[in-house]
């Protein structure tokens, strides 16, 4: 093997074997601080992932979820809500996350909707609000702590370095 050819394949296989590790250039992570007092919500994300990829690895969670209770006091009920955190892999955009239509008898109610458009941006919407009473007291306003990241699957980005490296070579031949 001659050094144009020894490097060339140094060059792919450091290609393969990174693009084969999770990639985080080109995952997007984003973080929402939501709160209601009743009212409808909707946020964007500040960033859109890639939208050329096959594959998408995804995972969401709500980190935390407070009630305010009487106009004062915010009280922390993430517990209440059970396994706040989904993860999956999507085969294109669009991707749903959450769909999910809360009925907390007495407490809480109320439609989440989070999901990665066409184009790559987050959206993330709540509506339908609608509150009852904890311990006595009104529950006044509600806070939805969460994160998102959505990456290429790194099988794909594998395959992308394994196409791109025999493409090298057999130009290299040519």
């Amino acid at each position: 093997m001659n050094r144009a050819n020894g490097l060339i394949l140094s060059v792919g296989l450091l290609l393969v074997l990174g693009a084969a590790m999770p990639n985080a250039a080109l995952a997007e992570t984003w973080n929402w601080v939501l709160e209601t007092h009743g009212e409808n919500l909707s946020w964007t994300s500040p960033t859109a992932v890639g939208t050329t990829w096959a594959d998408y690895n995804w995972s969401a969670e709500y980190t935390r979820i407070e009630y305010q209770l009487g106009g004062a006091m915010w009280l922390d009920v993430t517990g209440d809500f059970g396994d706040t955190k989904e993860s999956g892999i999507a085969h294109a955009l669009p991707i749903d996350i959450y769909k999910i239509h809360y009925k907390y008898p007495d407490q809480y109610e109320g439609d989440h909707y989070l999901w990665v458009d066409a184009q790559g941006w987050g959206e993330f919407t709540i509506s339908h609000v609608v509150f009852g009473s904890m311990y006595g007291q009104p529950i006044t306003g509600a806070r939805w702590t969460g994160v998102a990241e959505v990456s290429p699957e790194p099988a794909t980005l594998s395959l992308l370095a394994l196409g791109g490296l025999a493409a090298l070579l057999r130009r290299r031949r040519a």
